[in-house]
């Protein structure tokens, strides 16, 4: 490992630990005065290599999460079947590629709108779920679109919840 520093220039390797894991080591070449490290000086670079390696499993984490709602917008994106999620006010936060398909909507138009700009027996089937907090399942409408175009559609509301139990 010295053979390794020496070639690399580094007078000091600061190891970067996070819950006993080694994530990696901080190599530092020597002092621009020429001094040698002192107490303070490794105190002060603990504390930046404890810091980075925070940022290391941050960034880690970040990754998995953005991989992970990647993930979940691809299966959406290429359901047959629409997706079309409402927040706690009724305002319009998912409308996948078949829900425009089927209401003749761009989800650019319809995102963050109030759910009662789609049609209204819809618009009521999500409004009544989340006034009643309770799902319906196997409703039979017929959907018409923005064109006036009918389509006989099976809908079912369900509320999505976080673990709190929160919607």
């Amino acid at each position: 490992i010295i053979r390794q520093m020496n070639r690399l220039g580094a007078d000091l390797a600061v190891p970067v630990i996070l819950q006993n894991e080694l994530l990696g080591i901080l190599l530092l070449g020597p002092k621009l005065s020429g001094d040698p490290f002192s107490e303070e000086d490794l105190q002060l670079l603990s504390t930046l290599a404890n810091q980075a390696a925070v940022a290391i499993v941050n960034a880690q984490l970040y990754a998995e999460v953005a991989s992970i709602q990647e993930h979940q917008e691809n299966i959406l994106r290429n359901l047959e079947s629409g997706v079309i999620t409402v927040d706690e006010e009724g305002r319009i936060t998912t409308f996948n590629r078949a829900a425009e398909g089927m209401t003749q909507s761009k989800a650019s138009e319809i995102l963050g709108k109030d759910c009662r700009v789609l049609d209204d027996e819809l618009a009521c089937l999500l409004l009544d779920t989340l006034f009643h907090r309770k799902g319906r399942s196997g409703v039979e409408i017929i959907l018409r679109s923005k064109n006036e175009k009918s389509l006989p559609v099976g809908v079912t509301t369900s509320l999505l919840q976080s673990q709190q139990g929160s919607l």
